[in-house]
């Protein structure tokens, strides 16, 4: 495996390691509203095994889409480090929960980068026409097999296209965290074509942006990256 060629982002991701983990530490001793600052802490710790398994992948470190995600999510760091030292005695509520959808949303911006990445230097995804029913999308979704699933990601794309289906149908039939659950024991085909299908649904609406911005979700969807990368290097 060859050494990886950027590594003054290699760099950069250790030294966000680093800030993230010192604003956890300001934010544990904050003497502002406790309970608030304990839970951003807590997401902000949540933070390092997902940037680690971004600087042990070289694939991941070495394209420009990637390096200005990083950039955005330095900043947004920089902004809850300052706004923590910053609030004294206040209860600065308001302002920790529009910091962490930041902080998520600058992370996501990270992962969506590596995908886009990954697709302009090695592959395009192959789009298929499809002829399935809404409700054979929602049911292939949820229980289908490999293909079946496939042909439904698919339908899934066209119906989005189409306007045939709207952001309150998708909420109601759990679209977004169906996606996330098969992730996991999708193949690298189709853990590839599940990424697009979630970009294109946090472009179209920032709901859907906003449900994908907790770090349960980023790590899930960062695991999926990374391993896709590692297997087709064992090909």
């Amino acid at each position: 495996m060859q050494a990886c060629e950027s590594r003054s982002l290699s760099e950069l991701v250790t030294e966000l390691q680093t800030s993230a983990e010192e604003v956890a530490s300001l934010a544990k001793n904050s003497e502002s509203d406790k309970e608030v600052f304990t839970e951003f802490a807590a997401l902000l710790e949540k933070f390092t095994p997902v940037l680690i398994e971004l600087k042990e992948n070289c694939k991941v470190m070495d394209r420009p889409p990637v390096r200005k995600a990083v950039e955005s999510l330095e900043k947004e760091l920089r902004g809850a480090k300052e706004l923590i030292k910053s609030t004294g005695s206040r209860s600065p509520i308001k302002q920790m929960e529009y910091m962490t959808q930041d902080l998520g949303r600058s992370l996501g911006l990270v992962l969506f980068a590596r995908f886009v990445s990954e697709l302009d230097s090695e592959r395009e995804i192959e789009e298929e026409t499809v002829t399935l029913s809404i409700e054979d999308v929602v049911l292939q979704l949820k229980y289908g097999n490999d293909e079946e699933f496939r042909l439904a990601l698919w339908g899934l794309r066209d119906f989005i296209k189409d306007h045939s289906i709207d952001n309150e149908w998708i909420n109601n039939e759990g679209v977004i965290p169906i996606l996330f659950n098969r992730l996991g024991s999708s193949k690298p085909h189709n853990r590839l074509t599940i990424i697009q299908m979630l970009r294109i649904l946090a472009s179209v609406n920032t709901e859907n942006k906003e449900k994908m911005a907790d770090v349960e979700s980023l790590s899930l969807l960062v695991k999926s990256l990374t391993r896709d990368v590692d297997e087709r290097g064992k090909l």
